[in-house]
């Protein structure tokens, strides 16, 4: 897999474990682009690192991951890697039920339909992709097919 030259999409990477992936992916001379929930976050990235691509985007929302990955599939074709970085996780008293599950902010839609959504979403794009030799196993072949 090359590690240079690519053009990475990174959820949640405004910040955290997220950021410091669009960090080094920077360094090692690869576009990047970033999303988050969060206007303020977002600012904040694209201060401390001018080069990288950023959209707000609220993952929770059907909508919204559409929204995005519309944008993404015009606005940077030659996407080739999905990094479903973002994530939540809330304490939840399971005791009142659904009432803590399902207010504010919904886990199983960041944490789990997002990913799934946005792979599905741009598996065709990424499928027109060209097979990358691995540098780590030389004679393996990297390939979304």
């Amino acid at each position: 897999m090359r590690i240079s030259g690519n053009t990475i999409l990174i959820t949640g990477g405004a910040t955290g474990i997220g950021f410091a992936l669009a960090e080094a992916f920077i360094k090692a001379d690869n576009k990047v682009l970033i999303c988050g929930r969060r206007k303020a976050k977002l600012k904040e990235a694209v201060e401390r690192l001018p080069q990288v691509h950023a959209r707000q985007c609220d993952l929770s929302k059907k909508e919204d991951r559409e929204s995005f990955c519309g944008w993404v599939r015009d606005n940077h074709k030659d996407l080739n890697i999905l990094v479903n970085n973002a994530g939540i996780q809330r304490a939840i008293n399971m005791k009142k039920g659904t009432v803590e599950l399902f207010s504010d902010e919904d886990e199983v839609q960041i944490n789990f339909a997002a990913p799934i959504h946005l792979s599905a979403y741009f598996a065709p794009l990424l499928l027109k992709k060209e097979r990358q030799r691995s540098s780590m196993f030389p004679q393996a072949w990297v390939s979304f097919r």
